[in-house]
């Protein structure tokens, strides 16, 4: 159980320099200013690659990241479960099955 946190850690920290980089993307026009010179659609390119990347790419991302991290959170539940069953000595409250109707 103590793999999942951690795996759900480093994803967490990974995806945060990821979208860091993603929205912050003056540095990068600044070490390569040939970027700079020319124009996309009418718009400076530094401004479309920015507006691309920064938001468009984020979002992508983003689709990725919820996948990834609800995988991780089965485990999570997956093995917390199965810990507290053989803690307890019976199953968690989550995976009572149902009885077929009230009493």
């Amino acid at each position: 159980m103590e793999d999942a946190y951690r795996k759900q850690c480093r994803f967490a920290l990974l995806s945060f320099l990821v979208v860091l980089f993603l929205t912050h993307l003056a540095p990068v026009f600044y070490f390569i200013p040939q970027l700079t010179a020319f124009y996309i659609l009418g718009f400076p390119a530094h401004y479309f690659i920015t507006l691309v990347v920064g938001w468009i790419g984020t979002m992508v991302f983003y689709w990725f990241y919820i996948q990834i991290s609800e995988k991780i959170d089965q485990e999570i539940d997956e093995t917390s479960g199965a810990a507290f069953a053989a803690e307890q000595g019976k199953e968690p409250a989550g995976a009572a099955k149902a009885t077929g109707g009230a009493r």
